[in-house]
C-alpha cells in the first residue's frame, strides 16, 4: 500500500503535469485557429468524397462548396482574402502548364474551374448533416441535363396526352422509380467514371428506391461515417503536434520528472506546500471544469465537429475564450514558478543564485536528465483532463489516508473559522 509520503510527490507531479498540459492544450489550439485545422480537414474529406483523388476534377466539391448554404456556416477574414489573392495566380498557372502538357494523363481541372474554393483558405469547421444532404441535392438538380430540365416546364406547355400517359406510367410500370430521384440520377450519371461520387451517389439512389426523403437520410449517413473517420485523421494529428509541442514546453522550461519528484520525496516543507497549492487548484478548477464538459458535450450532440480536445477553465469562472493565449500561459507559468519547484533554467547573469541542479554537470546526470525530459513529454501527451481527474482523485485519496489526529485538528480548526 502507497504511504502518505508517496502520494504527496505524487500530487505535485500531477499538479505540475496539469498545469504543462494546459499550457499545451492552449498552444494547440491556437495553432488549429490560426492554420484553420478543423476547416482544412472538413474541406480535404469533402474533397474525397465528391472529386475523388485527382486533384484537378474538383467541380463537384467547388460547387458544393460555393453553395450558399455552405457560404453561410463561415465568414472569410481579412487574412483569408488576402491569402487567396496571393495564391490564386500560382494555382491558375500551374494548372494551365498542366493542361498543355501532354504528357499529364490526369483528368484535369475545368476551364473557369483553376482556382476555387477548394484552392482557397476559409471554409466551415463544421457542417451539420442535413445541410450537407440538401446541398448535394440542390447542387445535383442544377447540373441535371437540358432533357431533364424540359420535364418541369408548365402544364400548360406540354400536351396532355403526354402528361396523362407518363401518369400512367409511373402507376402501371412497377419497375420504373417515380420520377422525383430521375433529375438528380441523370445528374449523377454524367460524372466523370473515375469520380467515386458517382458509385456511392448511385448506390444511395437506388437504395432510396424513388424517395428524396430516404435518399437525403442516405446522404446523411454517408456523411456522418466518413466524418467518424475524419475525426481519427484530426485526432491523429492533433496527437502527433501534441507530443511536438509538449517536447517543446517541456525543454524550454526545464521540466525533468525524476529531479522533480526527488526533491518532493526529499524536502517535507516543499512537498507540503505543493499539496496546499494543489488543494486550491482542484477547489478553483472543478465547479468550472464541469461547466465546460457540459458545454462541450452538449456542442457534440448536436452538430458534427472536427474537435478532440477538452478546454479545462482557468481558476475562476472565466471562460477561455475570454482571456488571450499569451496572457494564460503566463499566468500558469507564473503558478508554476511560485512553487519553487528545480524547474527552468538558471539565469547566467545571476551567480549568487543557488544551484538547484538544473544543470547537470556529469554524463550520468545528463542521462538522467534526459529520461526526465521524455517521461514529462509523454506524460503532457495524455492531455489536462486525464492529469485533472488523476490530481483529484490522489486529493481525495491523501485525504481519506490522514492520520486521525490531523483530521481532528483540520476539523477543530474549520470550526474555529467559522465561528468567527
Amino acid at each position: 500500500m502507497l504511504n502518505l509520503q508517496m502520494i504527496e510527490v505524487g500530487i505535485g507531479l500531477a499538479l505540475i503535469y496539469f498545469l504543462l498540459s494546459i499550457i499545451v492544450s492552449t498552444i494547440n489550439e491556437a495553432i488549429a485557429r490560426i492554420w484553420e485545422m478543423r476547416a482544412a480537414t472538413l474541406k480535404v474529406a469533402i474533397k474525397q468524397m465528391l472529386g475523388g483523388e485527382y486533384e484537378e476534377q474538383v467541380e463537384l466539391a467547388t460547387k458544393f462548396y460555393q453553395h450558399s448554404l455552405i457560404k453561410s456556416l463561415f465568414h472569410e477574414g481579412t487574412f483569408d482574402n488576402a491569402y487567396n489573392k496571393r495564391k490564386k495566380p500560382r494555382v491558375e498557372a500551374r494548372v494551365k502548364a498542366r493542361r498543355a502538357s501532354r504528357s499529364f494523363t490526369q483528368p484535369v481541372r475545368a476551364a473557369g474551374f483553376e482556382f476555387t474554393a477548394l484552392d482557397s483558405r476559409g471554409g466551415p469547421s463544421y457542417i451539420p448533416s442535413t445541410t450537407f444532404a440538401k446541398t448535394i441535392v440542390s447542387v445535383l438538380k442544377e447540373q441535371a441535363s437540358p432533357e431533364a430540365q424540359k420535364k418541369s416546364a408548365p402544364l400548360d406547355e406540354k400536351p396532355l396526352g403526354d402528361l396523362f400517359t407518363n401518369w400512367l406510367k409511373q402507376r402501371l410500370t412497377a419497375d420504373n422509380p417515380p420520377a422525383e430521384l430521375e433529375d438528380i440520377r441523370k445528374a449523377v450519371e454524367q460524372l466523370p467514371n473515375e469520380n467515386p461520387a458517382r458509385q456511392a451517389l448511385l448506390t444511395l439512389l437506388d437504395d432510396a428506391q424513388g424517395s428524396l426523403d430516404r435518399f437525403e437520410a442516405n446522404l446523411e449517413a454517408w456523411f456522418n461515417t466518413t466524418m467518424e473517420r475524419v475525426s481519427g485523421w484530426y485526432k491523429r494529428k492533433l496527437q502527433l503536434i501534441t507530443l511536438v509541442i509538449a517536447a517543446v514546453v517541456t525543454l524550454a522550461l526545464n521540466v525533468d520528472t525524476i529531479l522533480i519528484a526527488n526533491t518532493l520525496y526529499r524536502d517535507p516543507t516543499l512537498r507540503q506546500a505543493v499539496v496546499t497549492a494543489a488543494e486550491k487548484r482542484v477547489a478553483a478548477t472543478q465547479e468550472s471544469t464541469v461547466q465546460a464538459t457540459e458545454m462541450l458535450s452538449t456542442t457534440v450532440g448536436s452538430l458534427t465537429v472536427l474537435t478532440t480536445t477538452t478546454t479545462i477553465s482557468p481558476t475562476s469562472a472565466i471562460s477561455p475564450t475570454q482571456t488571450a493565449p499569451l496572457t494564460q500561459i503566463d499566468g500558469y507559468i507564473t503558478e508554476l514558478y511560485a512553487l519553487q519547484l528545480p524547474v527552468g533554467w538558471p539565469d547566467p547573469q545571476n551567480r549568487d543564485a543557488p544551484d538547484l541542479g538544473l544543470v547537470p554537470h556529469t554524463f550520468v546526470g545528463w542521462l538522467s536528465r534526459i529520461g526526465g525530459w521524455l517521461l514529462t513529454i509523454f506524460a503532457l501527451a495524455l492531455g489536462a483532463p486525464f492529469w485533472f481527474d488523476m490530481l483529484n482523485k490522489l486529493v481525495n485519496l491523501r485525504g481519506a489516508g490522514e492520520p486521525e489526529e490531523k483530521k481532528t485538528t483540520k476539523t477543530t480548526a474549520e470550526l474555529r473559522g467559522r465561528s468567527r
